[in-house]
């Protein structure tokens, strides 16, 4: 990895939650905030601290346990003594005035170390890489405003909010998400809402809309999504496989337009997009990726495709590693602030460390933050498990394109 990028060691300023701090952005963000109401007793600095503090343990995952690391004294410090009651917290998280947290985000988003290419293959693509896709976070109750689903033949209700998420997956770290409930439209429509220029967007089946599509165009971005079966595309030429092509799974490549002429799923775009077929060795069946990029080569477009599953995993990560699996408010804002914290804290590991985020440098930065390991113990680590992630991920390509010839 890019070693000259990574930021000095400096031990003082590695304890709890000073993780955060030691980028000195933290506080001062805070301070230029407009006052809080006069009777506030846990203030929006001192709520994001300790939410943060929670983050790097992931047995904090409920009001009582957050309680009860305020109380540890590495916490206790660096909130000046202030307690943190369930009620309490609670009530911070759904008045917190979420959207004063955006310039912290673009702040931490300018001081993101650039990495080595994970995947070389992509690395003709200049633009930025980002995966979206939906998922769904259980509440705790009955939530008016939530996605509410019947749960079993008692007609019991399971109440869940959206996460709509985009992730950079050469960074690894959340690009922008948005929290949705029932009234929010489905995923292309909240989707569509933080488009940027500039972008090639990754996105599944359901993402399929004309209407979407041709907002990312329309904002200057390109896509690469998994078309479904009952939309059609119709070629007007077809290209040539390359030996590399070929190797990858790549069964055609072809230009054309999409959707037919008169039909009744919306206006189609105007514009010669791509039709790239690719072969599922694993699930023994093609897949179909349509892309509005013209000019690189197919077997970049199923490279670019794969490369998707980073969001998969990065979800995962949330729910399973991180313990966003239960939310720990019932509001939208206290839910969203939530999640800020995730994203706050993940470009903090990237900033720190500077490699991707994983349950690595979760663990290492976790047992630093608890006082039992010094940062200087735990970087040689982090750099081992990349270097054994990076060699099992070229034994895995290797083994994929030995599979790819045999086919």
């Amino acid at each position: 990895m890019a070693n000259a990028l990574r930021p000095e060691i400096d031990e003082k300023t590695m304890t709890m939650p000073s993780i955060a701090k030691h980028v000195q952005t933290l506080r001062e963000h805070f301070k230029l905030l407009p006052p809080e109401h006069g009777n506030t007793t846990l203030t929006e600095e001192n709520t994001f601290i300790v939410l943060t503090a929670a983050f790097f343990e992931p047995l904090a995952q409920s009001h009582r346990c957050i309680e009860q690391l305020a109380q540890a004294t590495g916490v206790k410090e660096h909130l000046g003594g202030v307690e943190v009651p369930r009620s309490t917290l609670s009530d911070a998280m759904k008045r917190f005035r979420v959207d004063h947290l955006r310039p912290l985000v673009k702040k931490l988003s300018d001081r993101l170390p650039a990495l080595q290419q994970a995947n070389p293959d992509l690395a003709q693509i200049t633009q930025k890489i980002i995966a979206g896709d939906g998922s769904m976070f259980r509440l705790a109750g009955e939530v008016v405003w939530a996605i509410q689903r019947v749960k079993n033949k008692a007609g019991k209700i399971d109440s869940q909010v959206r996460l709509d998420l985009q992730v950079d997956i050469r960074r690894w770290t959340i690009e922008d998400f948005a929290v949705s409930g029932k009234a929010d439209g489905g995923e292309p429509a909240v989707m569509a809402k933080m488009l940027q220029p500039n972008v090639v967007y990754l996105f599944d089946r359901a993402y399929y809309p004309f209407e979407f599509l041709g907002n990312v165009l329309e904002i200057g971005s390109d896509f690469v999504v998994r078309l479904k079966k009952d939309l059609t595309f119709r070629p007007q030429s077809s290209s040539t496989l390359s030996q590399k092509d070929i190797e990858a799974g790549v069964r055609s490549d072809q230009a054309g337009f999409l959707g037919v002429e008169d039909g009744c799923k919306g206006k189609a775009p105007a514009r010669l997009l791509r039709l790239v077929t690719v072969w599922d060795q694993k699930n023994q069946v093609e897949i179909r990726l349509l892309t509005s990029l013209m000019d690189v080569e197919a077997w970049v477009i199923g490279q670019l495709y794969r490369s998707r599953w980073v969001i998969e995993l990065f979800l995962r990560w949330l729910k399973v590693t991180v313990g966003f699996k239960h939310l720990l408010s019932e509001s939208s804002n206290g839910i969203t602030l939530q999640f800020y914290v995730a994203m706050v804290c993940t470009m903090l590991i990237h900033i720190r460390t500077g490699l991707p985020v994983s349950k690595y440098s979760l663990v290492a930065l976790g047992l630093v933050a608890q006082g039992r390991s010094s940062y200087e113990a735990q970087l040689p680590i982090l750099l081992k498990r990349e270097r054994e992630r990076q060699l099992e991920r070229a034994r895995l390509a290797r083994k994929k394109a030995s599979k790819n010839q045999k086919a």
